[in-house]
C-alpha cells in the first residue's frame, strides 16, 4: 500500500512539472510589444527576464521598421545560424581569420543579430546628423575631449628598509601610453592623486613604493577639429540609448500580466 502512494505521489508530482512546462511554453504568442508577438524563444534568450525582453522587441522593430530586418521568426533565425556556422567552417578550414566564436550557440547569434541591428541604427542616426547638432553636442560634452591631466610626482623605492631608488616622474597626454605599457599600476595611482596626495603600496617584487603628487594641472580640452569623429560617435550612441529607451517607455505591452522588470 504504501508503495502504492509513494507512486502515486511521484505521479502527481510528474503531471505538475508537465502543467507547469505547458504554461511557461503557453508564453509564446501572448506576450506583444506594440502589436508584435513575442516568441517563446526570444524569452528564452533573455533568460525570461521580461524587462530584457521588452527593450530587445522594441529594438528589433524600430530595426524592422527602419528596413534593415525582418520579423522574428524561428525557422528563419535557425536557417541564417545554421548557414552563418557553415560559412565560418569553410572560412576556418580555407585558413582565412576568423573573428568570435568558430561556430555561433543560438544565444550567441541572438545577440549578434541584435548588436548588428544596434549598430546600423547608429549608422543611420549618423548619417542623419547636421553639423550643428554634432557641434552642440560636444559644446555641451567638454569633459569627454579634455586630454589627460598633467601630474608631476616625487617617487621613492625602499627594498630591505633601504631606498633604493628616488626620483620624479611626470604624466601627461603624451607619455601615458607608454607609461602604462611599463607599469600600468604606477599610472592608475598617478591618475588618483591630487597635489600634496600621497599614496604608499608594495608591489610585485615586495618593495615598498611611495608617491608624492607635487601638482596637478587639467588637461586642454581637444578642439572640435580633432575631435569630429569621435564626436560623431558619441552622439549617435547617445542619440540611439535615448530614442531606444523612449520607444520603450511608449511601447504597448499586452499579455502575462507581467510588469516590466519582472522575470518569469
Amino acid at each position: 500500500m504504501e508503495h502504492k502512494k509513494k507512486w502515486i505521489v511521484v505521479l502527481v508530482i510528474g503531471l505538475l512539472f508537465v502543467v507547469a512546462a505547458t504554461a511557461a511554453r503557453s508564453h509564446s504568442g501572448i506576450l506583444t510589444v506594440d502589436g508584435v508577438s513575442v516568441s517563446q524563444q526570444e524569452i528564452d534568450f533573455q533568460g525570461g527576464d521580461l524587462e530584457h525582453v521588452i527593450r530587445s522587441k522594441v529594438l528589433l522593430n524600430w530595426a524592422v521598421e527602419a528596413g534593415i530586418a525582418e520579423g522574428f521568426s524561428e525557422d528563419r533565425f535557425r536557417e541564417a545560424l545554421q548557414q552563418e556556422n557553415a560559412r565560418r567552417k569553410k572560412t576556418q578550414e580555407a585558413g582565412a581569420p576568423l573573428y568570435g566564436p568558430a561556430q555561433f550557440t543560438p544565444i550567441q547569434y541572438y545577440k549578434k543579430q541584435l548588436g548588428d541591428y544596434t549598430q546600423k541604427l547608429k549608422e543611420e542616426i549618423k548619417q542623419q546628423a547636421s553639423l550643428s547638432q554634432q557641434r552642440e553636442f560636444y559644446e555641451s560634452h567638454p569633459e569627454a575631449y579634455r586630454e589627460v591631466d598633467t601630474i608631476c610626482a616625487d617617487y621613492t623605492v625602499w627594498q630591505d628598509d633601504r631606498i633604493v631608488k628616488q626620483g620624479s616622474i611626470t604624466l601627461d597626454a603624451q607619455n601615458i601610453r607608454a607609461l602604462a605599457e611599463t607599469d600600468e599600476v604606477l599610472v592608475q595611482y598617478l591618475l588618483q592623486m591630487e597635489a600634496g596626495g600621497q599614496m604608499n603600496w608594495r608591489d610585485a617584487d615586495g618593495r615598498e613604493r611611495q608617491l608624492q603628487c607635487v601638482k596637478r594641472e587639467p588637461g586642454r580640452i581637444l578642439p572640435y577639429e580633432e575631435v569630429t569623429g569621435a564626436v560623431l560617435e558619441h552622439y549617435a550612441a547617445e542619440q540611439f540609448e535615448q530614442r531606444l529607451q523612449q520607444r520603450v517607455e511608449r511601447a504597448k505591452i499586452t499579455g502575462l500580466q507581467a510588469k516590466r522588470g519582472e522575470k518569469r
